[in-house]
C-alpha cells in the first residue's frame, strides 16, 4: 500500500464514521464509541498531514495558499469537536454540532480527493519518488 492508498483508507474511514455517528441518538455507548473513534481518526490524520506534507511543502513556499487553507479548515474541525465535545450528548444541539461536523470533514475529504496526486506535482518530482519518500515519514505514525 502506497501513501496515497493509506490516505483513502482514512478518508473512507472517517466518512463511514461520520455516517455512523449521525445516525445515532441519545447519549448511548454506541455514540460515545463512534465519536472517540472518529476523534482519533481525525486528529492523527490531520496531525500527519500537517507535519508531513503541508509543513515541508509551504516551507519551499510551494503553493502556500492552498496549504494554508487546509490547515484552517483543520483548525476548523478542530472547533467542531470541542463544541461536540462540550455539548451533552442527550440534547439536540448535540446532533447539530456532528452534523455541522460531518459537512466540514466531507467538504474537507472531496477537495483533498480531487487533488490526491498534489505533492507530485508542486514538488515537479514524480509520483514514485514523492510516494516513497512521503512513505518513509508517515509509515512509522501509521505502524502502532
Amino acid at each position: 500500500m502506497n501513501i496515497y492508498q493509506a490516505l483513502r483508507l482514512d478518508h473512507d474511514k472517517q466518512c463511514y464514521l461520520l455516517a455512523e455517528l449521525t445516525d445515532t441518538s441519545g447519549d448511548s455507548s454506541r455514540r460515545r464509541s463512534i465519536y472517540e473513534q472518529l476523534k482519533t481518526a481525525l486528529t492523527d490524520h490531520a496531525a500527519a498531514e500537517e507535519c508531513h506534507f503541508y509543513i515541508p511543502l509551504v516551507k519551499k513556499d510551494l503553493t502556500q495558499q492552498k496549504f494554508r487553507h487546509n490547515a484552517a479548515e483543520h483548525h476548523e474541525i478542530d472547533e467542531l469537536l470541542e463544541a461536540v465535545d462540550t455539548t451533552d450528548m442527550s440534547s439536540s444541539a448535540w446532533l447539530t454540532h456532528a452534523r455541522s461536523l460531518e459537512h466540514k470533514v466531507l467538504h474537507h475529504l472531496k477537495k483533498s480527493v480531487k487533488s490526491s496526486k498534489w505533492p507530485a506535482r508542486c514538488l515537479g518530482a514524480s509520483e514514485q519518488v514523492v510516494t516513497d519518500c512521503l512513505e518513509r515519514q508517515i509509515r512509522p505514525l501509521c505502524v502502532a
